[in-house]
């Protein structure tokens, strides 16, 4: 479950900028 936590945790702290990359890219 640790690394399941972990995972989630740098989804939630990297996906807003993949999103703002993304914004910019289009």
């Amino acid at each position: 479950m640790y690394i399941i936590n972990k995972m989630s945790f740098y989804i939630k702290k990297y996906m807003p900028m993949s999103i703002k990359l993304k914004i910019i890219e289009n």
